[in-house]
């Protein structure tokens, strides 16, 4: 069995589309849905606003929809701990 490949890219939320879903916009300007993963389902209000830079994994196969996996704030976090 061939070994999953996804895309992880840096987007920022734009606007709120359902509980869990959000639009997301790439550096270059494309539009994508990102959807939170169903363990962050309950927290979503609490995590995500408008304006914050995630990261999405995406599959190759499909573009247009990602699921967000990591908040900008917590990567510049762990960053900063190994200096």
């Amino acid at each position: 069995m061939k070994k999953k490949e996804n895309i992880l890219l840096d987007t920022k939320l734009i606007n709120v589309i359902d509980y869990s879903a959000f639009c997301a916009e790439l550096d270059n300007g494309h539009r994508i849905i990102a959807y939170t993963k169903r363990s962050d389902n309950d927290l979503t209000q609490k995590l995500y606003n408008m304006g914050d830079r995630v990261s999405v994994e995406m599959t190759p196969y499909d573009m247009s929809k990602g699921c967000i996996v990591l908040q900008a704030t917590s990567i510049k976090h762990e960053s900063q701990s190994f200096c």
